[in-house]
């Protein structure tokens, strides 16, 4: 009777509590799976957005230089006003003795004061001052030397003019030259998010190898210039000052020579996809260690449900099994603890030990009486037998 009362209370809530666990484990799965997929949404909104506000950023880029011409043209006759005698004093006499060179017709100069930049653009030798406040970022090249990417319109050249300005030394602006006119493809966003900038080495030979020094600076969208790939090696074998090239990526260097033989160049310029790129490995990286981490959860959560939940029933249940066939030294094995199953299997522990015990005693207790028994048959025969001999004589 009592192993009937504690089959029925304890083999229930063993029972019970497997079949909650069974209905909580597929909605565990289920929400572990539609956080996944919330967050592939998630990732995905995100990215949309980023090409949204790359586009609105290009938009209101231009429409602040379409704002900025005014101010521009203001600033270029006060520079032709200027005393181009006085180099120190402006930029006018230094682009003067440039344009002896014939071979540069395209300069960029920074004034001593550090308030404005002269830019000279074709045709016509027309020349623009830029105020240095449209300047968007430095990037930070090694070597002691610093530039700028200054972008507007000049109204005699309607194509978007591209400046690059180098300056060396930390008390006076010195010149320094490179400015050239690029062709803009406008279905490319102007990309100013903060990223890696790479440092790429030119050789003379026109190959390029790529070396990442983890530069701090913005990262621009690419913007071809005109020159082709054999104009290009003549350009770089024959520079003797910086110059602004394309290498055969199509990505866009500001060159600075080291030597005759090598140039160290900063890369400026990416490609929408390149500029994605990065993103996707994120992405990629992240979903990664997302499902790395899930499968490890999973791994560790199975074997605790076997540990602590399937392995303690199944032993009660096989040593229940046992009692019942008769087999009344079977017990559960489990470690008496302070758990619900631990205290089921020392209950049963117990009660099969007490079982055992009195069933051991009984047999004990019947053993003795069926000795009595035929001590007490042998004893009545023999008493017989003396009655018998007793009536005989």
């Amino acid at each position: 009777m009592q192993m009937a009362r504690f089959l029925f209370f304890h083999g229930m809530r063993g029972r019970v509590l497997a079949v909650v666990l069974l209905a909580v484990l597929p909605g565990f799965a289920l929400g572990v799976a539609h956080a996944i997929g919330n967050m592939r949404h998630a990732r995905s909104m995100a990215h949309d957005e980023l090409v949204s506000a790359l586009a609105e950023t290009q938009r209101t880029f231009a429409d602040a230089m379409e704002d900025a011409l005014p101010d521009l043209h203001l600033a270029e006759r006060d520079l032709v006003q200027r005393d181009r005698s006085q180099e120190s004093q402006g930029c006018s006499g230094a682009m003067d003795n440039l344009l002896k060179n014939p071979a540069y017709t395209d300069v960029g100069l920074l004034r001593s004061n550090g308030q404005v930049v002269c830019a000279l653009a074709k045709p016509g030798n027309v020349v623009t001052a830029v105020p240095i406040g449209l300047i968007q970022d430095t990037l930070h090249v090694p070597g002691g030397t610093s530039s700028a990417l200054i972008s507007f319109r000049d109204a005699q050249w309607p194509r978007q003019i591209v400046l690059h300005v180098i300056r060396s030394g930390d008390s006076v602006p010195e010149l320094i030259y490179a400015a050239s006119e690029f062709n803009v493809f406008h279905d490319i966003p102007f990309a100013l998010s903060r990223e890696k900038l790479n440092i790429i080495t030119i050789e003379a030979g026109g190959h390029v190898s790529e070396a990442v020094h983890g530069v701090n600076a913005p990262r621009w969208a690419i913007i071809k210039d005109e020159l082709g790939t054999e104009n290009l090696h003549r350009r770089l074998a024959a520079a003797v000052r910086p110059i602004v090239l394309s290498t055969k990526k199509g990505l866009l260097a500001m060159a600075r020579l080291g030597n005759h033989r090598t140039f160290s160049g900063v890369l400026v310029g990416v490609t929408r996809r390149d500029l994605y790129d990065e993103a996707w490995r994120d992405f990629y990286r992240d979903v990664l260690f997302l499902v790395t981490a899930l499968i490890v959860v999973l791994v560790l959560l199975r074997w605790l449900i076997v540990n602590k939940f399937i392995r303690p029933t199944q032993a009660l249940v096989d040593a229940a099994k046992a009692v019942a066939l008769g087999h009344l030294g079977a017990r559960t094995g489990l470690q008496h603890g302070t758990d619900e199953f631990a205290r089921i299997a020392a209950a049963f522990d117990d009660m099969a030990q007490e079982i055992d015990q009195k069933t051991q005693q009984n047999l004990r207790h019947l053993e003795t009486e069926r000795r009595a028994n035929r001590l007490h048959a042998m004893l009545a025969a023999i008493n017989v037998a003396i009655v018998r001999r007793e009536n005989a004589a």
